[in-house]
C-alpha cells in the first residue's frame, strides 16, 4: 500500500484512510514487539512504520481544503523550501522527502 501511496498525486491521497491504515499498522507492529524475541526485522517495521505515522498529521493538513495560499507560504517558509501539493508531480513521497516532519 505505501508504494501505491508515494507515488500517487498528493492530491488524490486520501489522507484520512492513509491515517488510518498507518494506525492499525503501528498497533500491529507493537504488538509484534510483545510477543516476539527482540529482532531486527521487527524493530525495522517498527521504525518504518512509526516515521510513516508520524508524518500523517501532516499529510492531513497540507490535504485539508481549506488550507489558503497564505497558510502553505507560511509553511514554505517555515521549511524554507519551495513546494506545490497541488502539481501533478507532488507526490507524498515528494513531500516525506522534504522532511517536513522535522518541523
Amino acid at each position: 500500500m505505501k508504494a501505491d501511496w508515494v507515488t500517487m498525486q498528493f492530491s488524490t491521497i486520501d489522507p484520512q484512510a492513509i491515517a488510518k491504515q498507518a494506525d492499525l499498522y503501528f498497533a500491529r507492529a507493537m504488538r509484534l514487539e510483545k510477543t516476539l524475541d527482540p529482532n531486527p526485522i521487527q524493530e525495522q517495521l517498527k521504525e518504518a512504520v512509526a516515521a510513516f505515522k508520524e508524518a500523517m498529521p501532516i499529510v492531513k493538513a497540507l490535504g485539508n481544503d481549506q488550507l489558503q495560499p497564505k497558510h502553505m507560504e507560511e509553511i514554505k517558509d517555515l521549511v524554507k523550501k519551495d513546494f506545490d501539493v497541488t502539481k501533478e508531480d507532488f507526490t507524498l513521497k515528494s513531500l516525506l522527502d522534504l522532511d517536513i516532519n522535522a518541523f
